[in-house]
């Protein structure tokens, strides 16, 4: 059975009343391909996003093995917070298009979420403490000093796929811990936690094209 628009957010707010916030499993091809099926084309990157190099598009075959990563890396196992990441990474990589800002061409900022260089600056750290260090020099201390040929060499140790998927998940638990492992946040089938998750955790705007990529995303991993 097909569900409306309406339907869809009557149940989905029952199941997230009555479950709170579950544990999911590991997320699997199938699922990604029912939340994005124009990914699971093997065709799909014949042609990168505008303005973007065909390199920097991912297949949902590329995308799930980074995702996998980031959820066993960072520890994140709620549906509400495993939906949210992927819907958030969905639409700010276009689909999978992009790795880096291109429009306006913001320098040093990307991976699939699309994190500004201060959250760019911090994971990398985290990830690769010696390279970072020895990449940054004297901004080391104060990132927001680093020139653009610091910030595009930093964040290159990020934009592999396995870095690149995962880093909405770091981010999760680092810059938004109070959305991480918190029962009256980010629960199953629970729109407005989302809404609130991207306005206040992420601190963006809003849009009917994420609540819209947010429903297929859920659809496929919630009542899957």
């Amino acid at each position: 059975m097909k569900l409306g628009p309406v339907l869809f957010a009557t149940v989905a707010a029952l199941v997230a009343a009555v479950h709170g916030a579950s544990p999911c499993g590991p997320v699997l091809l199938p699922d990604l391909n029912k939340a994005f099926p124009a990914g699971a084309s093997k065709s799909y990157c014949d042609k990168g996003g505008e303005g973007a190099p065909v390199s920097e598009c991912a297949t949902n075959r590329d995308a799930v093995i980074g995702i996998d990563a980031g959820i066993k890396a960072y520890k994140v196992t709620r549906c509400g917070e495993v939906v949210a990441s992927i819907a958030w990474m969905l639409f700010e990589s276009g689909g999978w298009k992009y790795n880096i800002n291109h429009t306006p061409g913001t320098i040093g900022q990307g991976t699939r979420c699309m994190m500004m260089w201060e959250f760019i600056s911090e994971y990398a750290q985290s990830l690769f403490p010696e390279e970072y260090k020895k990449l940054m020099g004297t901004s080391a201390a104060k990132p927001e000093t680093a020139t653009d040929a610091i910030k595009t060499s930093v964040i290159k140790l990020v934009l592999p796929n396995n870095m690149s998927f995962s880093a909405a998940f770091w981010f999760l638990v680092n810059k938004a811990p109070t959305f991480h492992n918190n029962n009256a946040k980010l629960r199953d089938g629970n729109m407005e936690d989302f809404k609130e998750y991207v306005t206040k955790g992420i601190g963006t705007t809003w849009t009917a094209e994420r609540e819209k990529i947010w429903i297929d995303v859920n659809k496929a991993i919630v009542f899957s």
